[in-house]
């Protein structure tokens, strides 16, 4: 295991690591969330708050393993997608302080965890 600043991982670099936790918070990001974060399948945790991303969650976000989502103090605008980060595993789910648009999905009440 192993620790870039902000990146956690389990392996070695030139292996393939996997990246199990990216906590970017408060560090000046700005832009859209990339749907490369797909390739991260192994990710727990994903902490990109207090930051300037805009945009919104992307739809097709699908981390199997993600537990923890923390977005809030952004710029997102949109709706709140009923999975977000697409994982059944979410424990810890914190969007306030951005734009949203609409309800807050009824769906996420079925998440067994959160």
């Amino acid at each position: 295991m192993g620790d870039w600043d902000g990146i956690s991982y389990a392996g070695t670099v030139q292996k393939s690591a996997l990246v199990w936790s990216l906590e970017l918070a408060n560090r000046g990001l700005e832009g859209e969330i990339s749907g490369r974060l797909n390739d991260l399948r192994s990710m727990r945790v994903l902490s990109l708050s207090d930051n300037s991303l805009t945009g919104g969650i992307p739809a097709g976000l699908d981390l199997p393993m993600l537990a923890t989502l923390s977005l809030h103090n952004n710029r997102l605008t949109g709706e709140i997608p009923s999975r977000p980060g697409g994982s059944l595993n979410l424990t810890t789910l914190s969007l306030h302080n951005n734009q949203f648009t609409g309800e807050i999905p009824s769906k996420l009440g079925d998440l067994p965890y959160l």
